[in-house]
């Protein structure tokens, strides 16, 4: 085909000419859930990815945007002759909005599928079913056990005109290069292995993913354990979603990318970014086994379908933080230095929400643009929690009610969740004590077999707004756990944990601890994880993710620019591209309440100094310990503890506040990579406006 030929692609997202209403993009579980919807969803996703690899709408096309095999996807180059070595946004302010476009482009080419599908039916209510579909996301918080139809081998599907069901392979488990279409060897090392794989059993090409392993490490990353690093997940997210900079330019750019701003905030170093990068870790790498997969590299992760499940529930975690902070609309600001952020960036310019996001085109003579696709449901879709969000909505009736979903959902099992249950059990039982416990989590189930995709996203919506609103009148319920050895489950006094234990201005405020932690992207050979223990831990490197230590992890979703292409990577490493992340500490400093005395400085302090530990590791086949004390330059990693006030509105349609955010550089001062006093990283005067 010819350039003018390819360029009639255009990132249109579903068009409404072929589905007039906005569709909703539905948790992967409850898609599965409804036989029809699933059957066409499987045999879409079947027909999308036995196209031809040299056709630019094929899987491999498609998801070679993302990385290798670096060449111009639909012809598309930039006038700054870039965009033959990838079009990574990665670590750029423009990380989010890049992406929704290519979901959207995504989207709209199995949307495509699924009619084709559905049309061979000859039924006009399956039609009608697949005109709604959208592509699906995976809430890893909500729903960590993943269904044996995204990780089974062979799946059971029904094809039209026939009358049985048919075992095929199963296209959400994996995806099967062709090789006779486009060489091995345009995909690097990775080329020897047949299909996409997450856990391999073993590093030959006849390896098999290890699903079972997989599942069980999903469950203990992200669900109930306690005193594990399961609430470092959850933890993360709710406070991400509530977060507010307060600052000109600065909640969006903080909240997206996970790249350093050396602005002397400790307030910002988590992001959207980082958590995706936790998920792309965790999927692609068996320390145990001492083997990786491809969701662990950034040039080929776009393969494995289950990327674009993750990448939807990113891109929906932008959406509803978009729609909790209603007045960050005039705090949307992208821009980032000259010379480039991103490969196809013309040299000496400056990024802006105005840079054209290649090779995303909106028309023929322009590409889209961050600015252009602010607005969630500008490619025709949109996700359950958000369905009153339209154009002509109260935004301030919109935010009240995602905060409240949004708190009911990710609330439960939070350190601040857990602060004002006790809170309110002490209104119902007056002993004024706290009692280190875990809430139990009940997940919202619809109640009746679905029959089309609005009724599945009216049962969820429905549901969700119930329990919300009720959610202040339900009394709290306790269940004991057993704690690992040396740890005692307490009851201490509740104003040790708590600033006003009686709530009576309407919110609870209780302090919370934090590791801040910054590093130089490219400096350790790819993806790498910093993990953060309190007590003693395992000496065994492959050990450490699953020690009953651990709180939690930054994982840092990276290229080998040793043998990378990737442009943006390249230039990355070169100017020494620094990246934050954060690791909640107060949900482990509950469960050990009893021996650190209570959540003020003065207990917390020296508890930290002495039992805190961090570790470096790179995320290769060995999950190598990497000694802090030999790294060549002093500054590749930078870890430090910061402290916040957290009100805890009563109301539960009204956000936590995280405020008067100060270093505490007495724990770190003289350690390993530890900060000192003389980092001026993070004091921040208090504010009346945050209260």
């Amino acid at each position: 085909m010819s350039n003018s030929e390819l360029r009639r692609i255009f990132t249109t997202g579903v068009p409404k000419s072929a589905s007039p209403e906005v569709g909703v993009r539905l948790e992967i579980h409850t898609l599965l859930a409804n036989p029809q919807l699933r059957n066409l969803y499987l045999l879409g996703l079947e027909s999308f990815q036995n196209r031809n690899e040299n056709d630019p709408r094929s899987w491999y096309q498609i998801g070679g945007i993302h990385g290798a095999p670096y060449t111009a996807w639909n012809g598309e180059t930039a006038a700054s002759g870039m965009g033959t070595w990838g079009y990574c946004a990665h670590s750029s302010h423009i990380f989010l909005s890049w992406h929704r476009a290519y979901l959207a482009l995504f989207e709209q080419t199995l949307f495509n599928d699924v009619m084709e599908v559905a049309k061979q039916y000859d039924n006009p209510e399956i039609e009608k079913l697949a005109e709604g579909f959208r592509a699906p996301y995976w809430d890893w918080v909500e729903e960590p056990i993943l269904s044996k139809d995204i990780t089974n081998p062979l799946v059971s599907v029904r094809r039209p005109g026939a009358t049985r069901d048919e075992q095929i392979p199963n296209p959400l488990a994996c995806y099967k290069f062709h090789y006779t279409d486009v060489p091995a060897r345009s995909i690097g090392s990775w080329g020897s292995r047949p299909t996409t794989i997450r856990w391999p059993s073993n590093n030959t090409p006849q390896a098999v993913d290890q699903v079972e392993q997989m599942t069980r490490r999903l469950e203990q990353f992200i669900t109930t354990r306690p005193f594990g690093s399961n609430l470092n997940l959850r933890d993360r997210l709710f406070m991400l979603l509530n977060i507010e900079q307060r600052l000109p330019g600065q909640s969006f750019r903080a909240f997206s990318s996970d790249q350093w701003e050396s602005n002397g905030r400790s307030s910002d170093y988590a992001s959207a970014e980082s958590l995706h990068d936790s998920l792309h870790v965790e999927l692609g790498s068996h320390r145990t086994l001492r083997t990786r997969g491809h969701m662990i590299d950034p040039s080929v992760a776009g393969f494995d379908p289950i990327f674009w499940l993750h990448h939807c529930n990113v891109d929906r975690i932008w959406a509803l933080w978009q729609a909790i902070h209603e007045r960050e609309d005039a705090n949307w600001n992208i821009r980032e230095g000259a010379d480039g952020d991103v490969p196809w960036a013309q040299r000496g310019t400056v990024i802006t929400e105005n840079t054209g996001l290649l090779p995303f085109r909106k028309n023929s003579t322009s590409l889209w643009t961050s600015k252009d696709i602010k607005y969630p449901a500008i490619f025709n879709a949109t996700y359950p929690e958000l369905t009153t969000w339209t154009p002509t909505a109260d935004r301030r009736t919109v935010s009240r009610e995602v905060t409240a979903i949004v708190r009911l959902l990710y609330g439960p099992q939070t350190s601040n969740d857990r602060i004002a249950s006790a809170i309110q059990a002490a209104a119902i039982d007056p002993t004024g004590l706290f009692t280190v416990n875990a809430v139990a989590l009940t997940p919202v189930a619809l109640t009746a077999e679905p029959t089309s995709v609005a009724a599945l996203v009216k049962g969820k919506a429905q549901e969700v707004l119930a329990v919300a609103s009720s959610k202040t009148e339900m009394p709290p319920t306790f269940t004991s756990v057993t704690p690992p050895e040396g740890i005692s489950t307490a009851e201490i006094p509740l104003e040790k944990v708590v600033i006003n234990p009686t709530a009576s201005a309407g919110k609870t405020t209780h302090r919370e601890y934090f590791a801040n932690i910054r590093a130089h992207k490219f400096a350790f050979g790819g993806s790498f994880s910093i993990h953060v223990f309190i007590g003693q831990f395992t000496s065994d490197a492959k050990a450490r993710p699953t020690d009953p230590n651990l709180v939690g992890s930054v994982n840092v979703f990276a290229s080998d620019v040793n043998t990378s292409h990737c442009e943006n990577c390249l230039e990355g490493y070169d100017k020494g591209l620094v990246i934050t992340g954060q690791v909640p500490l107060t949900s482990a400093l509950l469960d050990r309440i009893e021996l650190v005395g209570s959540l003020e400085k003065e207990d917390v302090t020296p508890f930290l100094r002495e039992h805190l530990h961090w570790r470096l590791h790179r995320e290769d086949e060995n999950h190598t310990s990497i000694s802090r004390s030999e790294l060549p330059h002093p500054d590749d990693l930078v870890f430090s503890v910061t402290s916040c006030l957290v009100d805890v509105p009563d109301a539960a349609d009204e956000l936590v506040v995280y405020y008067d955010w100060n270093p505490i550089p007495e724990i770190t001062e003289g350690r390993p990579t530890g900060t000192g006093f003389d980092d001026t990283e993070g004091y921040e005067a208090p504010s009346e406006e945050y209260r």
